[in-house]
């Protein structure tokens, strides 16, 4: 069992813009909207160019934002989508608070603060995109289960884990993903010869 396995769906947050420009760590969506805001419009990575991407993803493992993000608004594991409640299965895409959650992402897309780049880019993309910018970041928030700028650029220090948001109603939720065995080898017990079976396995 390893934490960071369980708990696989994250997004990264700049620390080093967020202390340039006063703002704290942001814990809910509407204050994640205003650091993004701020990330975009103030140069927090100082080169005087308007280069900043406010937040971004990819398609690549657990990459993707909008699933990161859907955890204010309704429960998602982004994985099988279930929804379990009273031994009742159920799912989360057909709820007002998917709806909701989806609005919330449009505004971000709509006032350019998130990248629709996170729709299109692969894993690769999305880290030659992090490494993008020459000696300075570009991006001001990212969604990757590891950490996706390359272990040798001193750049990946600037960054921190963004703790789950809380909506507008309250809902804060980290999609969990239990470490379970997988079966690789399977003796049935029609097995003739069961040990003989376990040493060949």
């Amino acid at each position: 069992e390893q934490i960071g396995n369980m708990w696989n769906l994250r997004s990264w947050i700049n620390k080093t813009w967020l202390d340039a420009l006063g703002l704290a760590m942001p814990s809910t969506t509407e204050e994640l909207r205003e650091v993004l805001k701020a990330f975009v419009e103030k140069d927090p990575n100082g080169n005087g160019q308007p280069d900043e991407i406010g937040l971004v993803g990819g398609l690549g493992n657990r990459q993707q934002t909008v699933d990161f993000l859907m955890n204010a608004f309704i429960y998602n594991d982004a994985q099988d989508r279930w929804l379990v409640q009273d031994g009742v299965l159920d799912v989360p895409y057909d709820k007002d608070a998917w709806r909701e959650g989806l609005a919330y992402m449009r505004g971000l897309c709509d006032e350019g603060l998130f990248s629709p780049l996170t729709f299109t880019m692969d894993e690769a993309q999305l880290k030659q995109l992090l490494a993008s910018g020459t000696d300075r970041n570009v991006v001001g928030v990212f969604t990757a289960n590891s950490f996706s700028v390359t272990p040798t650029d001193e750049r990946r220090l600037e960054y921190e884990p963004l703790p789950p948001l809380t909506g507008p109603e309250g809902v804060c939720y980290a999609a969990r993903f239990p470490t379970l065995p997988t079966s690789r080898y399977i003796i049935t017990r029609d097995a003739k010869n069961p040990e003989l079976a376990f040493r060949i396995g």
